[in-house]
């Protein structure tokens, strides 16, 4: 007699979770920080950042930030972020219940740079890494709303208010994380 075909029962698939990159996972205004003090000779703190908009936090124009970005990128402060006390062992926590993808406004050039940290830090805990380009100077911008809704994020973990605020007015759940100034209301 024939055996009846047993099928194997896939595992029901998890529920996919965006996660910011920069402050909500790694020390980017940290790094920032120790990166302007010793090039421009500057005395500035965390908390003076009251905006990614770096310009209004240092002064200067949009041109002479995105100056200095490039240098920072370029730097080793840059190279040598530090993930968050404790983001490692949360974000194993969370993959055991979704299926983690790193959203991040980052600009194209900075993937090859990025994927490179996260497989150093992270190994095997995120699905995929989505690039908004949001301050880039070539190529498209994707919105953070739109980057969770192609990947179907059923929520999304950030440090700003701006981003969460689009998010939430697109349907899509924020985790505001941080108590930090540029995410307080002004």
């Amino acid at each position: 007699a024939d055996q009846p075909a047993t099928e194997a029962k896939a595992e029901p698939r998890k529920r996919v979770l965006a996660v910011d990159l920069d402050d909500t996972i790694c020390g980017f205004i940290p790094a920032l920080v120790a990166f302007h003090n010793q090039a421009y000779g500057t005395a500035l703190e965390v908390k003076d950042f009251h905006s990614y908009d770096f310009w209004e936090v240092w002064g200067g124009t949009r041109e002479e930030t995105d100056a200095k970005m490039t240098q920072f990128f370029g730097s080793n402060f840059f190279a040598t972020i530090q993930p968050l006390p404790n983001s490692i062992r949360l974000l194993k926590t969370l993959k055991e219940r979704f299926e983690l993808h790193v959203v991040t406004s980052r600009q194209h050039f900075l993937e090859e740079s990025t994927r490179a940290w996260i497989q150093a830090h992270l190994p095997d805990v995120f699905t995929n890494i989505h690039f908004g380009n949001h301050y880039g100077t070539e190529g498209a911008k994707k919105s953070k709303p739109a980057m969770c809704q192609d990947i179907g994020a059923v929520a999304l973990i950030d440090d700003s208010l701006r981003y969460a605020k689009s998010c939430s007015e697109a349907g899509i759940p924020v985790v505001l994380f941080g108590g930090y100034s540029w995410n307080s209301p002004v």
